[in-house]
């Protein structure tokens, strides 16, 4: 019995000193109705780590917050204690050993006014973010001189270098001033070699990363690294790589994961973000849609999240970029901008955000910030009427204020004008590629409608409404009829129609509404409803139809499918020519250059 007392006793004192070890790193912190423990210190290395482990995780036998605490560097040197070391953990409360409070948030961005990083926090430093972290999220070096003498000075006259610069700037104020209205991102696109990956790079940097993330993920990672970024910008490189864009977008600019179960079938907290998209590739957010897995169809409102633009503004001779400023080849700019991107890495947005946390507590500064957003949202849209693209415009405004910000704090070395004619230029880029102010999914509809109509003119599968044939009679095998020639006009049918509509992911009477107005489609009989199918009696049965103008989509005039006929013999050419009157009179002269023939003798008796 003494030899068992005297080994408990070793064993308590060597308990002891590892929980004396942690005596000084404990801290107690509060997360809605979560309690967790937070644990600083734990050298590995030389490198110092942080890790919140929430008190749950002590239930049972508490491996899991064994685990936190080795990755962390702890060390238990004696396996019987690891039981004590959880009793222990479990056993605390109220103030013992507790160096101080801290609130634990699972993700990066605001809370109640501060914005939280991992390993930083602007405002309440008795807020943190929860999870173990090798090191800060934003790496910072260099000074805000050397970066606006360097890298900014680089980005004047140069319009997308500029233009992801603002990009990463206004990611803060989109909780802020509800910037996004729909809008997630913008995908530069452009063929290889042209800049891309140069100023993601330098985006990245400009944000404190080492490097930006990438496409290649599934959606699963996608959403866990959206997470991590929650009010940040988000550089994502070659979209390429991803098969299921058109799903990726809508979870990322929707900014709500997938909705899962945990073991005992209750629903788990479903992780959400508030992100700015920056992205590049070969190929547009279309074309990459239709390449996917699935050979997808383009939506509308998938291309309005993420706005596709040229990376090569109009002008550009040098790749991307507008101007070198001093350097003579495109190479020497690329070296000197990353050569002081990575000097001065994320010391520019630290600055932005030290000002933006205290304009954010400020009331009055804020009112005047969403104030000034609506004005020059006014001035983006104002001569654009269509839905897309007024959204995608208050989306670009939040890019000219926080550009507008950084230069009122003399963060960055650009004027407003400077700031204002980048988002305007870059805006009307996008506009131009979409095809204009138009509504994109009924354009691509109605391409659409006019290609099939070609193809079907040239083909047997678009007979021709002769009398005496019943609709029976003209049609091709067992295929349902599509369109049905009658003269000037092409009779579709109602229910062929309708499907090409889904298709196509518009609806039957917004689309035949459209093309009412665009004069391509004759309306119906009705005072109410123009746009509907009528009723028809079509080659001998009851038809409900459409009909198109065949101007629409024929080639050839009148419907003839035979070659024109040559040309006729040119008509005789009469000359007027002035000449000297004669003395009796004041008439010109005509000189016939080919006689006409004589006409016919009149009948007799005739008046």
């Amino acid at each position: 019995l003494n030899k068992k007392a005297a080994d408990l006793t070793a064993k308590k004192q060597k308990l002891e000193g590892n929980i004396a070890d942690l005596r000084s790193q404990i801290q107690s912190s509060v997360q809605g109705d979560q309690l967790n423990l937070s644990f600083s210190g734990g050298h590995r290395g030389q490198e110092e780590r942080r890790v919140t482990i929430p008190r749950h995780m002590l239930a049972g036998n508490g491996l899991r917050a064994l685990e936190l605490l080795f990755n962390a560097g702890y060390q238990v040197k004696i396996k019987a204690l690891e039981k004590r070391l959880i009793e222990y953990l479990g056993g605390l409360g109220g103030n013992d050993y507790i160096g101080r409070r801290l609130t634990v948030t699972q993700k990066t961005g605001w809370f109640n006014g501060s914005f939280v990083l991992h390993g930083k926090t602007y405002g309440d430093q008795n807020l943190i973010t929860g999870g173990l972290y090798d090191k800060p999220e934003l790496e910072i070096s260099g000074s805000v001189d050397n970066w606006r003498q360097t890298v900014g000075r680089l980005a004047i006259g140069n319009n997308r270098l500029m233009l992801v610069f603002l990009h990463a700037l206004a990611a803060p104020l989109l909780d802020l001033c509800e910037i996004k209205n729909g809008v997630g991102g913008i995908h530069l696109h452009e063929l290889t070699s042209k800049g891309k990956s140069t100023i993601l790079m330098a985006s990245a940097l400009f944000c404190g990363r080492s490097q930006p993330e990438t496409w290649n993920s599934s959606l699963n990672g996608v959403e866990a690294t959206s997470a991590k970024y929650n009010n940040q910008q988000l550089q994502l490189d070659e979209i390429g790589q991803v098969q299921d864009l058109g799903d990726a977008i809508y979870m990322l600019c929707n900014g709500r994961g997938k909705r899962r179960m945990n073991k005992r079938l209750e629903a788990q907290r479903r992780s959400d973000w508030n992100i700015n998209i920056l992205s590049n590739g070969e190929v547009s957010v279309e074309s990459q849609i239709k390449q996917g897995r699935r050979n997808s169809r383009p939506m509308a409102g998938q291309e309005v999240r993420l706005l596709s633009i040229p990376a090569t503004p109009v002008g550009a001779s040098h790749g991307i970029f507008e101007t070198l400023h001093e350097f003579k080849k495109p190479q020497e700019f690329i070296t000197y901008l990353n050569k002081n991107s990575r000097q001065n890495k994320g010391v520019v947005f630290d600055a932005y955000m030290e000002k933006l946390q205290k304009a954010a507590i400020d009331a009055e500064q804020l009112a005047a910030m969403n104030d000034r957003l609506d004005v020059i949202t006014a001035d983006l849209v104002k001569d654009y009427k269509n839905e897309s693209v007024n959204r995608a415009g208050r989306y670009m405004a939040g890019l000219q204020l926080a550009g507008e910000l950084a230069t009122n704090w003399n963060i960055t070395p650009w004027t407003t004008d400077q700031v204002n004619e980048c988002v305007k230029v870059a805006y009307g880029d996008w506009i131009r590629d979409r095809g204009g102010d138009v509504n994109i999914q009924l354009t691509r509809a109605t391409n659409a409608l006019k290609q099939k109509l070609q193809e079907l003119q040239f083909s047997d599968s678009m007979p021709k409404l002769t009398p005496g044939k019943r609709i029976n009679d003209i049609r091709t095998g067992s295929a349902r009829l599509f369109a049905i020639n009658d003269g000037n006009e092409t009779i579709l049918t109602a229910g062929e129609f309708a499907k090409f509509c889904d298709e196509q992911s518009v609806q039957t009477g917004t689309f035949a509404e459209h093309l009412i107005k665009a004069g391509y489609m004759k309306p119906a009989n009705h005072n109410r409803k123009p746009h509907n199918a009528k009723n028809e009696r079509v080659a001998g049965e009851g038809v409900r139809c459409y009909r198109v103008f065949n101007s629409f989509y024929s080639i050839l005039d009148n419907d003839e499918e035979e070659p024109p006929a040559p040309p006729e013999p040119p008509a005789p050419i009469v000359t007027i020519t002035d000449a000297p009157a004669p003395p009796t009179s004041d008439a010109a002269r005509i000189t016939l250059s080919q006689r006409p023939p004589a006409p016919p003798l009149p009948p007799p008796n005739s008046p």
